[in-house]
């Protein structure tokens, strides 16, 4: 039986799919885009939020996440 189900596979399969939701999400791309699309999403986005660019309290913060929801939608492994 343990090699058939894992409680910790299952998990991770369900982290990583909230990963990619959230992560299209802030990227704003829908779920059937490609990675060219995803690139230029995180290239606009990261031009808005950059720290040396924008004003906004929360700009540094919001680079970080957009930069690991790009890792993330990135590699197609994860």
């Amino acid at each position: 039986l343990s090699d058939v189900f894992s409680w910790a596979t299952f998990y991770s399969l369900v982290d990583r799919v909230d990963y990619h939701h959230a992560s299209r999400e802030l990227l704003q791309v829908s779920e059937s885009v490609d990675q060219e699309i995803i690139q230029a999403a995180y290239r606009r986005l990261i031009l808005r939020y950059h720290p040396d660019r924008s004003t906004k309290p929360n700009a540094r913060e919001m680079t970080q996440r957009l930069s690991d929801a790009y890792a993330i939608l990135g590699d197609p492994v994860l």
